[in-house]
């Protein structure tokens, strides 16, 4: 999924189907229109839920718009199936992902990354913050975040076993015993911790920064995985113009 205009919400939907719903903003003389396109999966592509702009290719300059225009925007919150591999990206609106049990890449340039999910998780946000809230996670399991400047927060449940691995120029805040390494020749720095005398088959974290603040914290709860969501019963995907169905298996 992608939407590099807006906000993209994901949920995890108790119908086997997918569901969506587009906010848009626009002015009223413009006229672009925002399309929510659902392309099936071809070969080795998987199916993917992208948000369009009518009327403007790759690479066409906006310079000659009205200002007023460049206030347009699409908001997306989706509910996909359990058996959904997510991979879901946006520019500078936030990227949040509840409950979905599934999750592959998660990428942001400038907007906010917020998921409560269980593991794995691979996400990476340029310049937007970083929330990680992580129910127990399965043995061997692991999750990784990186940021290039934003700071990165993961909560985990305080009877959680892992090992974890934390690297930036940035300071490190955490609720559990942590060893610093470092280089007096560079202002990167590392630190590791181990919350079990057992290393092998545990769950792990990286967090990865170049500059931003690294957190490793207790939960304050002990998430389990979220129960499904259903969509709302007046649900439906008539905000924008779309290519497929709003509910598609």
């Amino acid at each position: 999924m992608s939407n590099p205009f807006g906000d993209l919400r994901v949920r995890a939907g108790d119908a086997g189907e997918l569901y969506w719903l587009a906010h848009t903003q626009r002015a009223q003389a413009d006229p672009r229109r925002f399309e929510v396109v659902l392309e099936p999966p071809s070969g080795a592509e998987p199916a993917a839920l992208r948000v369009h702009l009518s009327g403007s290719p790759e690479g066409t300059s906006d310079t000659a718009e009205p200002e007023s225009w460049n206030a347009r925007r699409a908001d997306l919150t989706v509910f996909v199936p359990k058996a959904v591999l997510l991979h879901a990206t946006t520019t500078d609106g936030l990227l949040e992902i509840r409950g979905v049990p599934r999750i592959g890449r998660l990428r942001t340039e400038r907007g906010e990354l917020r998921v409560r999910a269980g593991a794995p998780i691979e996400a990476h946000s340029q310049h937007g913050e970083v929330l990680i809230q992580l129910p127990r996670m399965p043995r061997g399991s692991t999750v990784k975040m990186s940021s290039t400047t934003s700071p990165i927060t993961v909560e985990v449940p305080g009877s959680q076993d892992f090992a974890a691995r934390l690297q930036s120029r940035g300071r490190f805040t955490t609720d559990f015993s942590i060893d610093i390494e470092r280089d007096p020749r560079s202002a990167l720095k590392v630190g590791r911790v181990q919350t079990s005398s057992t290393a092998s088959d545990i769950a792990s974290l990286v967090l990865e920064s170049f500059q931003g603040s690294l957190s490793l914290l207790v939960s304050p709860v002990d998430w389990s995985d979220p129960e499904p969501l259903d969509p709302p019963a007046d649900l439906e995907p008539q905000a924008v113009p779309q290519t497929g169905q709003g509910a598609s298996p």
